[in-house]
């Protein structure tokens, strides 16, 4: 068990006496920290023998020139735990990149000591290796959450710089395991000179962990799912980076109970190098064998990677991953866009496909798609990891049927089709059903790509209004890339898995009983190419 460190207060020395003898906390207020402090300070590489204070507070950064430091804690909690929960206060100005809060694998980066600076990774389009900051804190086996607080306007449309907009530069990422995996933008003000208190919970769940962001009163995420992050022994640790002022208290780290084991999963790689070049069919699929249809099991996380030739195609690329059912209907697991000209990395994606578990098992036709016409093309590999529930988790509603709604083109460049095209739907709740969800995924093509369009979903005569259209596009997780990845588009973000939308109709549906739904977006004519691609479903879950 470490000592915590020495303060002045009374009735602070009593909370950390209290959590140092739980050992699952790691607290400290900054007040008097000696040569004995469980955590280490290090600022250009170098590890210094006290941290620097200034008015009961961490200096992380000093004003004078661009530093990068970083603060490590010594491990608190042993063995992985269910949740953790952390609570800060940061105080910022001046020119600054950003900061992060890092869980620290101790099996990697031991159980004390200095954190571990972040490595070089992809080329910039200016031909550079992207610099590393504690702003992109990208470490193995790690989860962390940054705080980014520098992007500034920029109106080239093809150089590394995203913010073409203007919009206002703070943001706030999650990474695992070396890569960014969400990248949110941050409405409070976080470099004001003025405290702020942050909070991030982290609550391992089966297949991932569902993170949480507050900043203040402001929820920037909340319970963001991450596939395939596991309960692991960690620590915690601060990074910064800057020529700005930055400064940290009240820290304080709670470790929940321990996690019970986490049941091995069951891993089907069911695409390996299947190579889509111009020329070619740009579907590839093949029989695969899948989960026994008796096995347990409660979440579906569907990998894809996209990788290659160096001679690739380098345009942004709509992609998908496909099944067919016993009828031969093919359904959209997946729709993914490739980045433009990242040659010297793979592409990967991790995507809860648990919607379709039912359609996962035993013998299936699987598929991957990519629209290739120069270079080489793509190759491409496709994984299904099944997770079963361990014992101390929760349970999951699990898919008992999902029912196809609008699937294909809708074209608004032919008079009536899109009306014909979503027609409304008569579906039948099953018995049994505790939850049901329209799920709907939409890209816009052609002169739909770069139109906003509003639409509206109807349920039994409830309506959902929604906007077609993503103005993050720049925070996607492949940048920077060489091409216009960063205007906003119609649900079309290069290097981003397309997010579907999502509407609760479970209250205006009894099971045994029917649900009318329509779909219906704005009136828009051209004569031009102009597609919305649509894949709509409803999900019963039990």
């Amino acid at each position: 068990m470490h000592d915590v460190p020495r303060i002045t207060s009374l009735l602070i020395m009593s909370v950390l006496a209290a959590a140092a003898m739980a050992g699952e906390d790691t607290v400290q207020d900054f007040a008097v920290v000696d040569a004995g402090s469980p955590s280490v300070f290090r600022r250009r590489g170098k590890v210094e023998k006290k941290q620097p204070l200034k008015d009961g507070r961490a200096q992380m950064l000093f004003g004078r020139s661009w530093h990068k430091t970083s603060l490590g804690f010594a491990r608190t909690a042993e063995s992985p735990r269910r949740t953790v929960e952390a609570s800060f206060t940061v105080t910022l100005s001046g020119q600054n990149e950003g900061f992060c809060f890092l869980l620290l694998h101790t099996g990697r980066f031991d159980d004390k000591g200095a954190a571990w600076d972040p490595q070089p990774t992809r080329k910039t389009p200016a031909g550079k290796l992207a610099t590393p900051d504690w702003a992109e804190p990208n470490l193995r086996d790690s989860l962390a959450v940054a705080f980014d607080v520098r992007n500034p306007k920029d109106e080239d449309w093809f150089n590394e710089n995203g913010n073409f907009y203007g919009r206002p530069e703070r943001e706030v990422s999650v990474h695992w395991d070396g890569r960014e995996i969400a990248n949110v933008a941050c409405t409070p003000e976080l470099a004001d000179g003025k405290p702020k208190k942050c909070r991030v919970t982290v609550e391992f769940v089966t297949g991932g962990a569902e993170v949480g962001v507050h900043v203040g009163d402001t929820a920037v995420l909340e319970r963001r799912f991450i596939p395939h992050v596991l309960p692991y022994e960690c620590r915690a640790a601060f990074g910064a980076h800057g020529a700005g002022e930055m400064f940290l208290d009240d820290v304080r780290v709670g470790f929940g109970p321990k996690a019970a084991p986490t049941p091995p999963p069951i891993i089907v790689p069911a695409l390996r190098k299947a190579w889509i070049r111009p020329g070619a069919a740009a579907t590839h699929a093949r029989e695969v064998e899948l989960l026994p249809k008796g096995a347990a099991m409660e979440r579906v996380i569907l990998s894809v990677t996209y990788g290659g030739p160096m001679a690739r195609d380098y345009w942004d690329r709509g992609a998908a991953a496909y099944v067919w059912d016993d009828e031969g209907t093919r359904h959209e697991l997946a729709r993914l866009i490739t980045p433009f000209m990242l040659f010297d990395t793979d592409y990967r994606y991790d995507i809860d496909v648990t919607d379709f578990a039912a359609l996962l098992r035993g013998k299936r036709k699987l598929g991957v798609h990519v629209g290739t016409n120069v270079g080489r093309g793509f190759l491409v590999d496709a994984t299904l990891t099944y997770y079963r529930r361990p014992d101390d988790v929760e349970r999951r509603p699990q898919t008992m049927r999902i029912v196809p709604l609008w699937n294909g083109r809708a074209k608004f460049n032919q008079p009536g089709h899109v009306a014909k095209f979503f027609a409304p739907r008569e579906i039948k709740v099953p018995e049994g059903t505790k939850r049901a969800l329209v799920r709907i995924t939409v890209t816009g093509h052609g002169v739909m790509e770069f139109t906003e369009l509003s639409r509206t979903l109807t349920a039994n005569g409830k309506a959902f209004p929604n906007l077609l259209w993503k103005t993050d596009c720049y925070l996607n997780p492949h940048r920077p890339q060489f091409g216009t990845w960063k205007f906003d588009r119609a649900g079309w973000c290069p290097g981003s898995a397309v997010e579907p939308w999502t509407i609760d109709v479970t209250d205006l549906g009894k099971p045994g009983g029917t649900l009318q739904l329509s779909y219906a977006p704005d009136e828009f004519t051209t004569k031009k190419w102009a597609d919305h691609r649509v894949e709509a479903y409803i999900v019963f879950q039990k």
